[in-house]
């Protein structure tokens, strides 16, 4: 499979299952800058999934941080698998 394969195939399984925040979509209603973070209750999974994509970073040497907090800021979404915040 090539590297692009292997983004296109991983990003679909991420729009086909995980629900998009508002300020993500298509009109990207943003104003406030809000990121969204994995809940670490459910972020096994998704981490399983995002894994492929990791591996691409690291072939190419595109450096990525990977940070956990129990103080993302405000909360303005949230579903079972994330919380957006700003």
């Amino acid at each position: 499979m090539t590297d692009e394969a292997l983004y296109q195939e991983t990003r679909r399984w991420f729009v086909e299952n995980l629900p998009e925040s508002p300020f993500y979509g298509t009109d990207n209603d943003d104003p406030d800058g809000a990121i969204t973070w994995f809940k670490t209750a459910q972020c096994g999974e998704m981490l399983e999934h995002i894994q492929p994509l990791i591996d691409l970073l690291d072939r190419y040497d595109v450096p990525y941080d990977v940070v956990l907090t129990d103080h993302p800021g405000k909360i303005v979404y949230e579903d079972e698998w994330q919380v957006g915040t700003i």
